[in-house]
């Protein structure tokens, strides 16, 4: 039997793939068949270890990529737009595009796993770091590989976009407060 197409809205505010919310009772009864295996949520992304070590990564990895690469620009504290945008608007849209986009296409297209990632996440994660070259010099471009694979793995673990968006948003905030915008951005 042929599955019925998802939206992704109600995987976006926390319901199950199917689009089913339903958690006990008649109804997750009727709905059980509706939902495919891999679809159950964990526990809540603030009782998941990985995503408190996920945010817990973030000072250490923006800092890592300070040290490690040479600053040719003179960074300062951003205007309110420029924070409006990184820790906001580009989390989210980014992830819309990279985890429901990119990434679940890929998964349906090419299953298997390299150790603990999935070829999907590998090549959203590849997709992800090229398109940030657009933007920013080749070395932090290529930086943003890692995170992009711990938003993949964390989207592939909750099946809810608030996970990675809230990871996203808090890596660009770190980001911002230690090294702050480039020069003419504001």
């Amino acid at each position: 039997m042929a599955e019925a197409a998802v939206a992704p809205w109600p995987t976006m505010l926390g319901s199950t793939r199917s689009g089913c919310s339903c958690s006990s009772g008649p109804q997750a009864r009727r709905c059980a068949g509706a939902v495919r295996p891999e679809a159950v949520p964990v526990a809540p992304p603030w009782r998941d270890r990985g995503y408190g070590l996920a945010l817990a990564a973030a000072l250490p990895a923006v800092a890592l990529l300070a040290a490690c690469t040479p600053l040719s620009l003179t960074l300062r504290w951003p205007g309110m737009p420029v924070l409006v945008m990184a820790v906001g608007v580009l989390p989210l849209l980014e992830e819309i595009v990279f985890r429901l986009g990119v990434h679940d296409t890929l998964a349906t297209r090419l299953p298997g796993r390299v150790g603990a990632l999935s070829h999907a996440n590998l090549l959203t994660a590849a997709c992800f770091a090229l398109a940030h070259l657009l933007q920013h010099p080749p070395g932090w471009a290529l930086a943003t590989f890692v995170p992009a694979l711990v938003f993949g793995a964390l989207w592939e673990r909750h099946r809810r976009l608030f996970v990675p968006v809230s990871v996203h948003a808090f890596y660009n905030l770190t980001y911002l407060c230690l090294l702050g915008a480039p020069t003419g951005v504001s």
